[in-house]
């Protein structure tokens, strides 16, 4: 499965929001490869999904992430 555009508004970011959000499909699609994309320049998306246990599996232009 793929997530496809997460984004919290900015006012509401730092409430963990999207760690919730993540969280919660990672619940829902238990035992299938999440996968995510983020453009590589964009340091603040991959520490995110870092941080909520994505690891980087591939880095062009963008980076793409794989949970576990």
């Amino acid at each position: 499965a793929n997530l496809f555009f997460v984004s919290v508004i900015e006012r509401f970011r730092g409430k963990k929001i999207g760690s919730h959000l993540i969280r919660y499909a990672v619940d829902q699609f238990d035992g299938v490869e999440l996968t995510t994309g983020t453009q590589a320049s964009n340091t603040d998306a991959l520490n995110f999904y870092i941080k909520n246990g994505f690891s980087i599996i591939e880095k062009t232009n963008a980076v793409f992430h794989r949970w576990g």
